[in-house]
């Protein structure tokens, strides 16, 4: 059976309604650029993002982190900035990683712990994130044996803790 962009952007809508963070994310990035039908609005566009990092989504949560750390669609907001980052980065996002490091290492996440900024950037750097790698090599020489182990030591222990996604299709989430 064949739909028509209506029929597909009107169970979109629904789903993202039905609070589905995949939908809610998607339905942002269509009010973003004013495609499939729908007009460009950057206020529905931003509402649905923000529902999708609340939700869970974690590229909705990179993006609004994005957003708030350059001022992109919200005011400029750094310690918004790392909230989001620092969500995205504890479900293994490997951009988000690296930029929780760098505010880690800078002071931007309120505190500077050197120690914190390394995990971050091996877990980074381990799923193959190009600027973690940088930023590990102008970092280590700034470390004693002692905090690279420490920090070795939290790379291992790390667990992402992604957020489980409802299934739209359950019967319990179209309660």
């Amino acid at each position: 059976m064949k739909t028509n962009n209506a029929e597909g952007l009107t169970w979109l809508q629904r789903a993202a309604e039905g609070g589905w963070p995949p939908a809610e994310y998607l339905l942002a990035s269509y009010y973003s650029t004013g495609t499939v039908g729908l007009p460009k609005d950057p206020e529905q566009s931003l509402q649905w993002i923000q529902r999708a990092a609340e939700h869970g989504s974690v590229q909705a949560q990179f993006y609004l982190a994005s957003g708030y750390l350059y001022g992109r669609g919200v005011p400029k907001n750094v310690s918004q900035a790392v909230r989001w980052f620092r969500q995205a980065a504890e479900q293994g996002h490997a951009e988000a990683q690296n930029s929780i490091g760098y505010a880690c290492e800078t002071g931007v996440a309120g505190y500077t712990n050197l120690v914190e900024a390394y995990m971050w950037y091996q877990l980074a750097a381990k799923q193959g994130e190009a600027r973690s790698r940088v930023n590990l090599k102008q970092l280590v020489p700034r470390l004693t044996p002692e905090q690279i182990s420490d920090g070795d030591r939290r790379v291992t222990e790390f667990t992402p803790h992604p957020v489980s996604l409802p299934n739209p299709l359950s019967s319990s989430s179209r309660e």
